[in-house]
Protein backbone atom coordinates (compact mmCIF):
# COMPACT_ATOMS: atom_id res chain seq x y z
CA UNK A 1 0.00 0.00 0.00
CA UNK A 2 1.34 3.47 -0.74
CA UNK A 3 3.22 4.97 2.44
CA UNK A 4 4.27 8.36 1.01
CA UNK A 5 5.34 11.02 3.36
CA UNK A 6 6.10 8.70 6.73
CA UNK A 7 10.39 8.85 6.15
CA UNK A 8 11.47 10.07 9.59
CA UNK A 9 8.29 10.19 11.77
CA UNK A 10 8.11 7.03 13.51
CA UNK A 11 6.50 6.69 16.60
CA UNK A 12 9.54 5.53 18.32
CA UNK A 13 11.61 8.78 17.05
CA UNK A 14 9.16 10.98 17.79
CA UNK A 15 9.42 13.07 21.29
CA UNK A 16 5.46 12.88 21.59
CA UNK A 17 3.49 10.50 23.29
CA UNK A 18 2.11 7.79 20.94
CA UNK A 19 -1.58 8.43 22.30
CA UNK A 20 -1.59 11.88 21.00
CA UNK A 21 -2.08 13.30 17.30
CA UNK A 22 1.24 15.28 16.35
CA UNK A 23 1.74 18.05 14.32
CA UNK A 24 5.90 17.86 13.25
CA UNK A 25 7.39 20.36 11.04
CA UNK A 26 9.83 18.51 8.70
CA UNK A 27 12.20 20.02 6.02
CA UNK A 28 11.85 21.90 4.38
CA UNK A 29 9.30 23.41 6.76
CA UNK A 30 6.25 21.72 6.28
CA UNK A 31 3.93 20.72 8.39
CA UNK A 32 2.76 17.10 8.58
CA UNK A 33 0.04 15.60 10.91
CA UNK A 34 1.38 12.01 12.63
CA UNK A 35 -1.35 9.73 13.84
CA UNK A 36 0.15 7.26 15.85
CA UNK A 37 -1.47 3.53 15.45
CA UNK A 38 -2.33 3.57 18.81
CA UNK A 39 -4.33 6.03 18.18
CA UNK A 40 -6.35 5.02 15.02
CA UNK A 41 -6.29 1.14 16.38
CA UNK A 42 -8.93 2.52 19.24
CA UNK A 43 -11.35 1.74 15.89
CA UNK A 44 -12.23 -2.00 16.32
CA UNK A 45 -12.33 -2.33 11.96
CA UNK A 46 -8.81 -0.93 11.21
CA UNK A 47 -6.61 -3.84 10.72
CA UNK A 48 -3.59 -3.91 12.75
CA UNK A 49 0.27 -3.02 11.89
CA UNK A 50 -0.21 -0.97 9.09
CA UNK A 51 1.76 2.13 10.83
CA UNK A 52 1.50 5.68 11.74
CA UNK A 53 -0.77 8.27 9.85
CA UNK A 54 1.73 10.88 8.24
CA UNK A 55 0.43 13.62 5.71
CA UNK A 56 1.23 16.88 5.12
CA UNK A 57 -0.96 19.30 6.70
CA UNK A 58 -2.40 21.08 3.56
CA UNK A 59 -2.92 17.87 2.38
CA UNK A 60 -5.29 15.76 5.37
CA UNK A 61 -8.38 15.41 3.71
CA UNK A 62 -9.74 11.92 3.58
CA UNK A 63 -10.98 10.45 0.25
CA UNK A 64 -13.13 6.86 0.15
CA UNK A 65 -15.13 5.55 -2.59
CA UNK A 66 -18.19 3.33 -2.67
CA UNK A 67 -18.73 0.82 -5.83
CA UNK A 68 -22.50 -0.50 -6.88
CA UNK A 69 -21.03 -3.97 -8.24
CA UNK A 70 -18.38 -6.39 -7.84
CA UNK A 71 -16.78 -7.83 -11.09
CA UNK A 72 -19.76 -10.55 -11.07
CA UNK A 73 -22.90 -9.02 -10.19
CA UNK A 74 -24.80 -5.95 -9.60
CA UNK A 75 -25.17 -5.13 -6.06
CA UNK A 76 -28.26 -6.54 -4.23
CA UNK A 77 -29.38 -4.51 -1.24
CA UNK A 78 -26.74 -2.14 0.96
CA UNK A 79 -25.19 -3.86 3.78
CA UNK A 80 -25.00 -2.87 7.18
CA UNK A 81 -21.39 -3.37 7.08
CA UNK A 82 -21.35 0.28 5.01
CA UNK A 83 -21.82 1.75 8.28
CA UNK A 84 -18.45 0.74 9.87
CA UNK A 85 -16.81 2.08 6.44
CA UNK A 86 -18.55 5.30 6.73
CA UNK A 87 -17.70 5.71 10.43
CA UNK A 88 -14.35 4.52 9.56
CA UNK A 89 -13.67 7.68 7.88
CA UNK A 90 -15.31 9.98 10.24
CA UNK A 91 -13.45 8.34 12.83
CA UNK A 92 -10.12 9.69 11.63
CA UNK A 93 -11.22 12.59 10.31
CA UNK A 94 -11.64 13.52 13.98
CA UNK A 95 -8.48 12.81 14.62
CA UNK A 96 -7.39 16.42 11.83
CA UNK A 97 -8.70 19.40 12.78
CA UNK A 98 -10.14 20.92 9.72
CA UNK A 99 -10.13 17.83 7.57
CA UNK A 100 -13.42 16.89 5.26
CA UNK A 101 -14.03 13.61 3.70
CA UNK A 102 -14.92 13.36 0.24
CA UNK A 103 -16.70 10.37 -0.49
CA UNK A 104 -17.54 9.16 -3.80
CA UNK A 105 -20.10 6.99 -5.31
CA UNK A 106 -18.19 4.55 -7.85
CA UNK A 107 -21.00 4.40 -10.22
CA UNK A 108 -19.98 4.60 -13.82
CA UNK A 109 -17.24 1.64 -13.12
CA UNK A 110 -20.30 -0.62 -13.36
CA UNK A 111 -20.65 -0.05 -16.88
CA UNK A 112 -18.17 1.44 -18.18
CA UNK A 113 -15.44 -1.27 -17.03
CA UNK A 114 -18.02 -4.30 -16.05
CA UNK A 115 -20.36 -3.82 -19.16
CA UNK A 116 -23.20 -4.00 -16.41
CA UNK A 117 -26.38 -2.75 -17.28
CA UNK A 118 -26.43 1.50 -17.10
CA UNK A 119 -30.21 1.83 -15.79
CA UNK A 120 -29.79 -0.52 -12.84
CA UNK A 121 -26.48 0.80 -11.85
CA UNK A 122 -27.59 4.05 -11.66
CA UNK A 123 -30.57 2.85 -9.33
CA UNK A 124 -28.23 1.69 -6.84
CA UNK A 125 -26.04 4.99 -7.17
CA UNK A 126 -29.26 6.91 -6.17
CA UNK A 127 -30.10 4.09 -3.16
CA UNK A 128 -26.60 4.67 -1.91
CA UNK A 129 -26.30 8.34 -2.69
CA UNK A 130 -30.21 8.40 -0.27
CA UNK A 131 -28.49 6.23 2.26
CA UNK A 132 -25.07 8.24 2.60
CA UNK A 133 -27.26 11.49 2.63
CA UNK A 134 -28.92 10.23 5.32
CA UNK A 135 -26.16 8.67 7.64
CA UNK A 136 -24.62 12.30 7.57
CA UNK A 137 -27.78 14.05 8.29
CA UNK A 138 -29.30 11.82 10.92
CA UNK A 139 -25.86 11.30 12.86
CA UNK A 140 -25.17 14.75 12.48
CA UNK A 141 -21.73 14.04 10.76
CA UNK A 142 -19.94 16.91 9.75
CA UNK A 143 -17.40 18.45 6.87
CA UNK A 144 -18.59 15.68 4.21
CA UNK A 145 -18.70 15.71 0.48
CA UNK A 146 -20.45 12.97 -1.47
CA UNK A 147 -20.47 12.58 -5.39
CA UNK A 148 -21.51 10.44 -8.04
CA UNK A 149 -18.78 9.34 -10.59
CA UNK A 150 -21.30 9.38 -13.51
CA UNK A 151 -22.08 13.10 -12.89
CA UNK A 152 -18.03 14.23 -11.81
CA UNK A 153 -16.75 12.64 -14.59
CA UNK A 154 -19.95 12.42 -17.45
CA UNK A 155 -17.77 12.75 -20.72
CA UNK A 156 -16.01 9.41 -19.35
CA UNK A 157 -14.81 6.70 -21.67
CA UNK A 158 -14.99 2.57 -21.36
CA UNK A 159 -11.99 2.13 -19.38
CA UNK A 160 -10.40 -0.86 -16.95
CA UNK A 161 -11.59 -0.70 -13.14
CA UNK A 162 -7.53 -0.09 -12.35
CA UNK A 163 -7.88 3.08 -14.37
CA UNK A 164 -10.83 4.63 -13.47
CA UNK A 165 -9.91 4.14 -9.79
CA UNK A 166 -6.34 6.00 -10.81
CA UNK A 167 -8.18 9.37 -12.30
CA UNK A 168 -10.98 9.14 -9.35
CA UNK A 169 -8.06 9.15 -6.66
CA UNK A 170 -6.07 11.16 -9.13
CA UNK A 171 -8.65 14.13 -9.09
CA UNK A 172 -9.61 14.43 -5.60
CA UNK A 173 -5.36 15.08 -4.60
CA UNK A 174 -4.95 16.97 -7.25
CA UNK A 175 -8.25 19.27 -6.50
CA UNK A 176 -9.26 18.72 -2.77
CA UNK A 177 -6.24 17.96 -1.15
CA UNK A 178 -6.78 14.02 -0.01
CA UNK A 179 -4.04 12.68 1.05
CA UNK A 180 -5.73 9.60 3.04
CA UNK A 181 -7.63 7.00 1.57
CA UNK A 182 -10.07 4.56 3.34
CA UNK A 183 -10.34 1.35 2.42
CA UNK A 184 -10.73 -2.39 2.82
CA UNK A 185 -9.17 -5.59 2.43
CA UNK A 186 -9.57 -8.98 2.57
CA UNK A 187 -6.63 -9.67 4.87
CA UNK A 188 -3.23 -8.68 5.01
CA UNK A 189 -1.32 -11.45 3.23
CA UNK A 190 -0.12 -9.98 -0.24
CA UNK A 191 -1.11 -12.51 -2.29
CA UNK A 192 -5.77 -12.03 -1.49
CA UNK A 193 -6.19 -9.16 -2.61
CA UNK A 194 -7.53 -9.57 -6.53
CA UNK A 195 -10.57 -7.65 -6.15
CA UNK A 196 -10.28 -5.63 -3.03
CA UNK A 197 -9.06 -2.09 -2.81
CA UNK A 198 -5.71 -3.08 -2.14
CA UNK A 199 -5.13 -4.57 -4.82
CA UNK A 200 -5.70 -0.86 -6.96
CA UNK A 201 -3.81 1.06 -4.06
CA UNK A 202 -0.78 -1.22 -4.47
CA UNK A 203 -0.40 0.23 -8.49
CA UNK A 204 -1.51 3.99 -7.64
CA UNK A 205 0.89 6.44 -8.98
CA UNK A 206 -0.74 9.17 -6.85
CA UNK A 207 0.58 10.50 -3.22
CA UNK A 208 -1.92 9.39 -0.89
CA UNK A 209 -1.12 6.33 2.30
CA UNK A 210 -4.07 4.41 2.60
CA UNK A 211 -5.79 2.73 6.02
CA UNK A 212 -7.65 -0.31 5.67
CA UNK A 213 -10.55 -1.86 7.76
CA UNK A 214 -11.76 -5.19 7.51
CA UNK A 215 -13.93 -6.43 5.11
CA UNK A 216 -17.74 -7.31 5.10
CA UNK A 217 -19.00 -11.01 6.56
CA UNK A 218 -21.96 -12.94 5.06
CA UNK A 219 -23.61 -15.99 6.37
CA UNK A 220 -22.86 -18.02 3.31
CA UNK A 221 -20.29 -20.48 3.44
CA UNK A 222 -19.38 -20.82 0.61
CA UNK A 223 -18.18 -16.88 0.84
CA UNK A 224 -17.42 -15.67 4.09
CA UNK A 225 -16.01 -12.17 3.42
CA UNK A 226 -17.41 -9.23 1.16
CA UNK A 227 -16.93 -6.11 0.50
CA UNK A 228 -18.49 -3.97 3.30
CA UNK A 229 -20.57 -1.83 0.85
CA UNK A 230 -22.29 -4.66 -1.39
CA UNK A 231 -24.24 -6.97 -1.33
CA UNK A 232 -24.17 -10.30 -3.20
CA UNK A 233 -27.02 -11.91 -2.06
CA UNK A 234 -29.16 -9.46 0.70
CA UNK A 235 -30.45 -12.65 2.71
CA UNK A 236 -26.77 -13.63 3.90
CA UNK A 237 -26.08 -10.25 5.24
CA UNK A 238 -27.71 -7.78 7.42
CA UNK A 239 -28.61 -4.82 5.35
CA UNK A 240 -30.15 -1.23 5.35
CA UNK A 241 -33.97 -1.68 5.59
CA UNK A 242 -36.76 -0.51 8.02
CA UNK A 243 -37.94 -4.32 7.89
CA UNK A 244 -34.85 -5.80 8.70
CA UNK A 245 -35.54 -9.17 10.79
CA UNK A 246 -32.00 -8.95 12.93
CA UNK A 247 -33.21 -11.50 15.15
CA UNK A 248 -34.07 -13.96 12.70
CA UNK A 249 -31.23 -13.56 10.75
CA UNK A 250 -28.72 -13.71 13.55
CA UNK A 251 -30.69 -17.47 14.41
CA UNK A 252 -29.92 -19.08 11.15
CA UNK A 253 -29.52 -22.25 11.56
CA UNK A 254 -27.79 -23.35 7.98
CA UNK A 255 -24.90 -21.51 8.97
CA UNK A 256 -22.09 -23.10 11.43
CA UNK A 257 -21.90 -22.11 14.79
CA UNK A 258 -18.28 -20.94 14.58
CA UNK A 259 -19.58 -18.88 10.80
CA UNK A 260 -22.36 -17.49 12.89
CA UNK A 261 -19.98 -16.63 16.22
CA UNK A 262 -17.70 -14.64 13.85
CA UNK A 263 -20.37 -12.86 11.80
CA UNK A 264 -21.77 -11.87 15.39
CA UNK A 265 -18.51 -10.51 16.30
CA UNK A 266 -18.03 -8.86 13.08
CA UNK A 267 -21.02 -6.76 13.68
CA UNK A 268 -20.10 -6.47 17.68
CA UNK A 269 -17.17 -4.00 16.04
CA UNK A 270 -19.45 -1.70 13.77
CA UNK A 271 -22.15 -1.52 16.97
CA UNK A 272 -18.76 -0.66 19.03
CA UNK A 273 -17.73 2.27 16.68
CA UNK A 274 -21.26 3.32 17.00
CA UNK A 275 -21.67 3.78 20.54
CA UNK A 276 -18.34 5.07 20.77
CA UNK A 277 -18.84 8.00 18.72
CA UNK A 278 -22.62 8.83 18.29
CA UNK A 279 -24.46 7.61 21.19
CA UNK A 280 -24.44 4.58 23.49
CA UNK A 281 -27.34 2.11 23.47
CA UNK A 282 -29.76 1.94 27.11
CA UNK A 283 -28.34 -0.79 29.20
CA UNK A 284 -28.99 -4.52 28.85
CA UNK A 285 -30.49 -3.49 25.34
CA UNK A 286 -30.08 -7.33 22.94
CA UNK A 287 -27.33 -7.16 20.48
CA UNK A 288 -29.81 -7.54 17.94
CA UNK A 289 -32.29 -5.01 19.40
CA UNK A 290 -28.79 -2.01 18.76
CA UNK A 291 -28.76 -3.01 15.20
CA UNK A 292 -32.35 -2.52 14.83
CA UNK A 293 -31.93 0.43 16.87
CA UNK A 294 -28.99 1.87 14.78
CA UNK A 295 -30.33 1.15 11.42
CA UNK A 296 -33.54 3.05 12.01
CA UNK A 297 -31.65 6.38 13.34
CA UNK A 298 -29.52 5.90 9.92
CA UNK A 299 -32.71 5.82 8.14
CA UNK A 300 -34.92 8.11 9.90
Amino acid sequence: MPESGQSGLSVKQSPFLATEVQILLSAPMKQKIVIPELIWQQNPLFWSRQGSIAVEKKRANIFLGIGVASPRQLSQAIPFDELGFLLSAEFLKRKIPGAVVFCLIADQHAWLANQFNKKEAIKISLQQFGLISRVIANLNLEGWQFFQASKLFPKANPASYEALEERDISFFVKNHQVGIKIGWQFGQQSNIHKTDEAHFDSGSLQPFQALMIKPGMTLDPEKLHESPYLSSCKEKRIIFSLAENVREKLNNRACSKNQLAAFKNHLKKTVSLFEMMITKSPAKTPFETKIEMIIKKCLA
